[in-house]
């Protein structure tokens, strides 16, 4: 009785695969006529283009004028490369570099944060004048005001504009254009 159940099980399975495996035969056989349609159609447009004369396009070539790219260092690492070596007597060359900066003018010419920032700043530009040093030495010797490490050459850079801007005399704003 039970191998009867289980015949008929199976064979009713098996009708039903007998049944989707022609469902799948029929839709291979419309995907197959599409595919011939599409490569009867691709081949009548290559025989179209065959025939037809190719079409030559004149490229106008444009002369493209080459501007010189000044290259101004933004990367404290690049800056102190640059500039390192420089002493306030070669302050020209400083300012430049720099005086074209969008980002350093943006800096520089706003207004000191309070007093302290402006003495600081002030000290550090006399330190640079009076000492004779370079800008990498008093790099060395400049401090963040609020985590009290060294100065970035970037910070530095700013921090001399800065002092140079606000509290410098008139040879060097003039070496800035300000």
């Amino acid at each position: 009785m039970k191998d009867k159940i289980l015949i008929e099980a199976l064979q009713s399975y098996v009708i039903s695969l007998k049944l989707e495996i022609d469902d799948l035969k029929s839709e291979l056989k419309e995907k197959a006529t599409d595919v011939k349609a599409v490569q009867q159609t691709t081949q009548k447009r290559f025989a179209v283009i065959q025939n037809t004369k190719p079409i030559v396009v004149e490229e106008k070539v444009q002369e493209v004028k080459e501007e010189e790219v000044v290259v101004i260092p933004h990367n404290p690492k690049e800056i102190l490369k640059k500039i390192g070596h420089c002493k306030y007597s070669e302050l020209d060359i400083i300012a430049s570099i720099y005086k074209e900066a969008d980002w350093f003018l943006e800096t520089v010419t706003r207004r000191p944060m309070n007093a302290k920032a402006e003495l600081v700043a002030q000290q550090c530009l006399d330190r640079y004048r009076d000492n004779n040093i370079s800008f990498y030495e008093l790099r060395k010797e400049s401090y963040n005001m609020y985590t009290h490490t060294v100065l970035s050459s970037q910070g530095l850079l700013c921090r001399l504009g800065r002092a140079i801007y606000h509290c410098g005399n008139e040879e060097e704003r003039k070496l800035w254009d300000f």
